[in-house]
C-alpha cells in the first residue's frame, strides 16, 4: 500500500459547545463543525525543538498537513474514527495561504 494513502485522512473537526439542559442551565456537549482532509503523521521528538510556542508544543504527538480551512482553530478537536486530537497550534507558513500545519495531541477516545 501507498504510504501517502496510509497517511492521508478525512477528519472531523469538533468543538464544545454549550447545550440547554431544559432545567434552566446548561451542558457541554461535543459537535462537529466540519470535515477537513490532509495528511496525518507522528511527530519524533527532536522534530518539535524549532517550534516557537515551544512551551504548548513540546507537547504536539502528531502534525496534520491540510489546505486552509476557517474551521481548524486552536482549541478544536479532530476526530479519525475513534482518536481523537486536540488542536494545540495552527501554522499557516508565511502566511501564504497554501496550506496549514497542525500540532496535535493524541487524547484517547
Amino acid at each position: 500500500m501507498d504510504i501517502v494513502v496510509e497517511l492521508f485522512r478525512t477528519m472531523e473537526i469538533r468543538e464544545k459547545v454549550r447545550v440547554d439542559d431544559g432545567m434552566g442551565g446548561w451542558t457541554e456537549d461535543w459537535t462537529t463543525v466540519g470535515t477537513v482532509e490532509g495528511v496525518l503523521d507522528l511527530m519524533a521528538q527532536s522534530d518539535n525543538s524549532y517550534i516557537p510556542a515551544q512551551k504548548a508544543l513540546e507537547r504536539s504527538t502528531h502534525i496534520f498537513i491540510c489546505d486552509t480551512h476557517p474551521e481548524v482553530q486552536q482549541g478544536r478537536w479532530l476526530k479519525d474514527g475513534d482518536k481523537y486530537f486536540e488542536i494545540l497550534d495552527v501554522d499557516n507558513p508565511v502566511e501564504g495561504d497554501h496550506h496549514l500545519e497542525v500540532y496535535l495531541e493524541y487524547r484517547s477516545g
